[in-house]
């Protein structure tokens, strides 16, 4: 298995859409853990933004040999959680 998996993520961050006042929510984190390990969850901040373009390596020396499953969400402002996505490799 490849030491390293990379990830490239583009969000139009339209799913959360304005709130009542008009204003659009804005991206502040994401998160990302495998397989059914969510108390190892990886959380990292990012400057507020409504449309952020994601380009990482993620080492997965230590997952198991076959296949994995790698979930991932964004957090806004208002602390509301985008759809998990799901990928398996």
């Amino acid at each position: 298995m490849n030491n390293h998996i990379k990830i490239l993520i583009f969000v139009l961050y339209a799913c959360l859409g304005s709130n009542l006042w008009g204003q659009v929510n804005q991206l502040n984190s994401y998160e990302y853990w495998f397989n059914n390990d969510f108390e190892s969850k990886v959380i990292q901040n990012i400057t507020p933004v409504s449309i952020h373009e994601l380009s990482t390596s993620i080492n997965v020396t230590s997952l198991p040999d076959g296949v994995n499953v790698l979930h991932f969400r964004y957090r806004d402002n208002n602390d509301i959680y985008s759809a998990t996505l799901r990928k398996l490799f």
